[in-house]
């Protein structure tokens, strides 16, 4: 008698044991996913209850399958085969849904509420003066007006240090002439608050302030940080305001120092959004803006030396220059940028004008290092990476006539049609194949002072509607002009390149803001 080649029995132990498995990773898996929806609220309710039914009808289904009666050969390879591959699956899952969680939330740097300022006794690089006690006698040059509450604990810890012996000082009324009398050996030391080194090294004439001189005593003062924002109560119904600024740095740390005191901010934007309408109005203000310094006119400098005095100064000099309310703040750096569009496979702008670039430009090559790259920019579609994308976003010396704009103007342009490329791709369906690499990509680049929950809001009401949104940008024109700068010292009468910015473009911005808050459809071209 032949054999039945399509012998059937009783399902084999292993689909028994795999359907056990399959139930038990559901009801983890379902448990996880409602702990992440229930504690933080990122997927919408719809997802949920998605998720919810597919998880349930797989655990149906092989359990199901697992006690069916004369069960072949074949269909038990089958059932073993996929209900392995199903438990993997939901393993994967569940290890998974708390990595992206933990992603999510490590975005952004914790903004820190107590840091760090340090002043710091500089000498000449070559002076024989190399340590504190070598100070006794010795004439320090200190600021008139500027830190003097700080600069003068520093002088009693200097006195202390020094068993009790005051150090002679002399005053100067600006930054400039201190540092002049300097190199100049008009005065052996000067005693200076660090933030202000990358104003003068931003400055031709002390480009090289910190390689010709040396800190040879630093004293550490304590101090509360401040940001003067105010959060709306619902982020996902009310319009609000979000500063954005730049940091002209590959160092992430440099973010957000602790002290407070940042590093210039090259990039100015005001972001106002209203989640209502799906508006929103990028305006750009150039880096170099002469504005006063907390609203103050006796402080006239550049805006990109606002964030030298602190992160609050930055936000309150911004909101009465624009006379608007900002309800959060953004700090990125250069690799920020770099990695988030690299994430998203990089971006497709329209080029409405040729140039190169003209600045010694270093990027990170595929093993992190950096290295010289010149870039050319024809006319018409481009495809950018995130090195290119940076390129084009720094360049502000190629100017073209043609085009009939600045260098500030042009690279203003330059980073509002970035940052909206950026937002049409994170808004968009396609940013699902990229969401691992972006949360990879973007973890710890950001400082913001926007909470997690406010975070979550806003991905949990895009995956609910995965709404377009009609995005317009504005940056503020104006022309270059030789002014004084409140930082470096305007008492010494020495000037510096500024941009005086066109008065009716700043109310034509303030318009437009209103009216996007408003709730006013608005179409820029």
């Amino acid at each position: 008698m032949a054999k039945n080649k399509n012998k059937r029995g009783k399902p084999s132990i292993f689909v028994y044991i795999l359907a056990v498995l399959v139930a038990i990773g559901t009801m983890v898996a379902s448990y996880m996913v409602f702990k992440l929806v229930s504690g933080i609220g990122v997927l919408p309710k719809k997802y949920i209850d998605i998720t919810m039914y597919v998880l349930i009808g797989i655990n149906v289904f092989f359990s199901i399958f697992a006690f069916l009666p004369n069960v072949n050969n074949l269909n038990k390879i089958l059932q073993i085969l996929f209900e392995g591959i199903i438990c993997a699956a939901l393993v994967v899952g569940i290890i998974k849904i708390p990595e992206y969680q933990g992603r999510i939330e490590r975005i952004f740097t914790n903004v820190p509420e107590e840091g760090t300022l340090n002043f710091s006794v500089y000498t000449l690089a070559d002076s024989n003066l190399d340590d504190v006690s070598d100070l006794n006698g010795v004439e320090i040059g200190i600021q008139q007006k500027l830190d003097t509450e700080y600069q003068g604990y520093s002088l009693k810890v200097i006195t202390k240090e020094l068993d009790g012996n005051e150090v002679p000082t002399k005053e100067y009324e600006d930054l400039y002439t201190a540092v002049e009398d300097l190199y100049n050996g008009n005065v052996k030391a000067i005693l200076l608050n660090e933030s202000y080194e990358t104003i003068l090294t931003g400055n031709n004439d002390f480009e090289d302030f910190k390689t010709r001189t040396k800190k040879i005593y630093t004293i550490e003062h304590k101090v509360q940080l401040t940001y003067d924002t105010t959060a709306v109560e619902n982020i996902t119904e009310e319009p609000f305001t979000v500063l954005i600024g730049g940091n002209d740095s590959w160092d992430y740390d440099e973010i957000l120092d602790t002290a407070g005191y940042q590093g210039r901010t090259d990039v100015n934007m005001l972001v106002t959004v209203n989640p209502t309408t799906k508006q929103v109005l990028i305006i750009t203000i150039p880096r170099d803006s002469y504005v006063p310094l907390w609203g103050e006119y006796y402080a006239m400098d550049k805006l990109t030396h606002a964030t030298v005095y602190g992160i609050s100064d930055w936000i309150e000099t911004v909101s009465y220059f624009m006379d608007v309310d900002i309800n959060y703040f953004v700090r990125l750096n250069f690799a920020s940028l770099i990695n988030v569009v690299d994430a998203l496979g990089g971006i497709d702008i329209y080029n409405p004008y040729y140039f190169e670039t003209t600045f010694e430009n270093y990027v990170p090559d595929e093993n992190g290092n950096h290295v010289y790259r010149e870039y050319t920019f024809e006319v018409g579609d481009l495809h950018l990476d995130g090195a290119a994308a940076l390129t084009y976003c720094r360049e502000r010396k190629y100017y073209n006539e043609e085009a009939g704009v600045t260098g500030d103007e042009m690279r203003n342009q330059h980073q509002a049609m970035v940052l909206k490329e950026i937002i049409n791709k994170v808004t968009s369906v396609s940013v699902i194949t990229h969401v691992t690499d972006l949360l990879k990509a973007v973890e710890g680049t950001f400082a913001t002072d926007l909470n997690i929950n406010q975070i979550y809001a806003l991905v949990q009401m895009q995956l609910d509607d995965m709404a377009t949104w009609n995005i317009n940008q504005f940056g503020l024109s104006g022309y270059a002009d030789m002014r004084t700068s409140y930082a470096m010292g305007a008492a010494s009468g020495q000037l510096y390149s500024v941009f005086i910015v066109d008065s009716s473009d700043v109310n034509k911005a303030q318009s437009l803001i209103d009216q996007v808050i408003a709730g006013q459809i608005i179409t820029l071209e």
